[in-house]
């Protein structure tokens, strides 16, 4: 049954789209279906669809959490909080903390607050502190994973130092990318400026060198303490005085300059930051540091205990809460004190039948282990969730495509599972590649190609884009202009109009509403391919791009309403910020004290 599945995927009009599509079908089947049984069995599913688990992993989370909530011991009427509240309410709670901080006048806090760019203010704090909050919650088990940053921070600067491999092993790829660009500009431009090529000729052989003594440290010939040491002897052996930094007068000069420039200057900026010191000025600043970050660790550990009371005593819960509390739930300690999976994930389990995953390069450490839970899997010991096979996951997606790294994803889960998986049919844990893309015509994936395959490569990027990678047109396209006289053309309109910001915004918000209606109802068509057939394109096909919504989604909803021209907008300023809501804030202010200037002026 339809139940017996969870779908996961990145947003709630997706899975909405999703049980749509799948209704749609089911439906089509039952018109020519002739036989009984088949019929009950899809009117069951019909039925059984609106409680089907598709879904964002947060609903799943509350679904988790609403059908063993008594596990961990929460009220099970706690409800999803308004952002903006519980904004305000972390706020609240980082500062109490830090004001008990400066009354309990502990040795480690008061060196903390004496950095330079946290003396006169708190706010560089506070955001160092939720910073650190963010993501510890997008891993499981987040006491473990505090330990072992805290550990991380202890470990001296030598050649167990994770900080010093992983400055290593990125710095060698860095440099030999430079390396390589400086090589081709010289292959390219062989009237090059002399002056310039000595230049050019001496940060390449640098950064060979510098390249080959970190490979060396990588691979085991070269302690990774005496990589450093020789890096930094031969980066500081530089002079690098040819090229000016002003744009030289001879074009041709000043296009090897715009080239080479940021390349040396990249080098040089690199050079200062990691390999300005000797290995015991680091060990010495490390240890200053790491009292600094374990400081960090320690307020970090009082805001999540804090912060989660807070939270409980207003009923409310956060998208991290769903995650963690679902974590507590589906996870209990062995006698190791290590995680294995509690009985109510092995239930779960033994009932879903598939797990499929949308999106699965933009899941995030703690998602991928809740769903990994309720999959048909063996805790195996030493191995970390993400890692352990389950035999009944199946994930789609694309790491090329992970955008949301800032929103702490984890595209190296994605990445495991590609490398490890197998192509063989029947294998157990199989990697199938979807070469061909439906949505784009050829000229769009070609040039898309032409781009990523110079620039896409597995240490940057994490990806190489190869003939494997490529994008490969499986669309059957119509000629949208066949039989037309126009020509494909791009279309740049320069609106011309005086007056304010404000006034310049509306006209541009009518000439574009005014174009759009062309487009749809008026003299100037334009028609797109749907289900092979040419048809006029709809209001509901046109998007609008800006780069803020904010100050133009208002203008622009006024200006179309005017226009006759249907437009929904996305607002960013919240419910606060809406004109219906404002105006009646500006009421209330008018009544309050009539002297104020400014509401007076809105009502």
């Amino acid at each position: 049954d339809i139940d017996r599945f969870v779908v996961v995927t990145f947003t709630n009009f997706a899975a909405t789209q999703m049980k749509e599509k799948i209704r749609d079908r089911i439906e089509k089947e039952l018109e020519n279906c002739t036989d009984d049984d088949l019929k009950k069995r899809l009117l069951r599913q019909i039925k059984l669809l609106p409680g089907a688990h598709i879904s964002t992993v947060h609903s799943f989370c509350s679904y988790i959490i609403g059908q063993y909530f008594h596990r961990i011991g929460i009220d099970p009427s706690m409800k999803k909080g308004d952002d903006g509240e519980l904004e305000i309410l972390k706020r609240e709670v980082v500062a109490d903390i830090i004001e008990r901080e400066y009354a309990l006048e502990s040795e480690d806090f008061i060196r903390l607050v004496s950095l330079r760019n946290i003396i006169k203010n708190d706010a560089p704090l506070e955001d160092w502190i939720l910073n650190t909050y963010e993501k510890v919650m997008a891993e499981p088990f987040t006491d473990e994973v505090l330990d072992r940053w805290s550990d991380i921070l202890d470990q001296p600067f030598d050649d167990n130092s994770v900080f010093l491999k992983d400055m290593i092993e990125y710095e060698t790829i860095y440099f030999e990318a430079i390396s390589n660009n400086l090589k081709n500009i010289m292959r390219d431009n062989p009237e090059i400026n002399p002056v310039y090529a000595e230049d050019i000729v001496e940060l390449s052989g640098v950064l060979d060198s510098v390249t080959d003594y970190g490979k060396k440290a990588c691979s085991g010939e070269l302690s990774y303490i005496s990589c450093y040491e020789d890096i930094r002897k031969k980066l500081n052996s530089l002079t690098l005085k040819k090229i000016p930094a002003k744009t030289p007068p001879n074009e041709d000069d000043a296009a090897i300059q715009r080239l080479v420039r940021p390349m040396e200057d990249a080098v040089i900026k690199d050079r200062d930051t990691y390999f300005f010191q000797s290995v015991s000025d680091h060990e010495k600043d490390r240890k200053n540091q790491a009292g600094f970050s374990q400081t960090i660790i320690r307020l970090v550990r009082e805001f999540i205990s804090d912060y989660k009371n807070a939270k409980i005593d207003r009923g409310l819960m956060d998208f991290n809460d769903q995650e963690q509390y679902a974590i507590e739930i589906l996870f209990d300690r062995d006698e190791d004190a290590g995680y294995v999976r509690s009985d109510a994930a092995k239930e779960l389990s033994e009932y879903f039948a598939e797990v499929m995953i949308d999106e699965y390069q933009d899941s995030n450490r703690v998602q991928d282990t809740i769903l990994w839970s309720i999959s048909k899997a063996d805790d195996e010991k030493g191995k970390k969730p993400w890692e352990a096979p389950a035999i009944n996951r199946f994930m789609v997606g694309d790491v090329k495509q992970s955008i949301y790294r800032f929103r702490n994803a984890a595209p190296e889960l994605f990445r495991y599972k590609l490398n490890t998986f197998s192509k063989e049919e029947n294998a157990p844990q199989r990697s199938i590649d979807l070469h061909q893309n439906f949505r784009s015509r050829p000229e769009i994936l070609f040039a898309a190609n032409s781009v990523f395959e110079k620039i896409m490569h597995l240490d940057i990027g994490g990806v190489e884009y190869d003939e494997s990678a490529k994008l490969i047109p499986g669309r059957k396209t119509i000629d949208t202009y066949e039989n037309m006289s126009a020509e494909t053309i791009v279309d740049v309109d320069r609106v011309i109009a005086e007056g304010t910001a404000d006034d310049r915004r509306e006209a541009e918000a009518r000439h574009i509403a005014r174009r759009i209606f062309d487009m749809v109802e008026g003299d100037d068509p334009v028609y797109i391919e749907e289900d092979k057939k040419l048809r006029r394109v709809r209001y509901r096909d046109i998007v609008i791009l800006s780069r803020t919504a904010k100050g133009v989604a208002q203008t622009f909803t006024d200006v179309f309403a005017k226009e006759g021209v249907p437009f929904i907008a996305e607002r960013s300023e919240g419910f606060h910020g809406t004109r219906e809501i404002s105006l009646m804030v500006e009421f209330l202010q008018v009544i309050d004290n009539p002297r104020q200037d400014i509401p007076l002026a809105g009502v």
